[in-house]
């Protein structure tokens, strides 16, 4: 998601090149699907931690969907969507950052 914050950050400036911040965008949001699939595939090791993954699986879910949704700004050149998807990205960093949780 830091290179999402980045990418909209340059957006949001004018300070780079709409093709370097497609890529990008379009990048980061490839790598976050993936792992975000590559978690939700997976069976936690026990029941214990399976409040983990119930709070992990949404949460991974929506920064993809925020990635995605700056991508589509980027693309049109809409600041005011790009800075909606910053902000969403935001709260789906805050959102991730906030989990605390172990496996057994």
């Amino acid at each position: 998601m830091g290179t999402g914050l980045f990418v909209a950050d340059l957006a949001e400036a004018g300070r780079a090149p709409a093709v370097y911040l497609d890529v990008t965008a379009t990048h980061a949001e490839e790598r976050a699907r993936s792992t975000a699939e590559s978690f939700a595939s997976r069976h936690p090791p026990s029941r214990a931690s399976d409040p983990l993954r119930e709070q992990l699986v949404p949460l991974a879910t929506d920064a993809v969907e925020e990635l995605a949704a700056l991508r589509i700004a980027v693309r049109r050149g809409d600041t005011a969507a790009v800075r909606d998807a910053e902000r969403g990205l935001r709260a789906a960093a805050d959102g991730l950052g906030s989990v605390r949780g172990g496996t057994t």
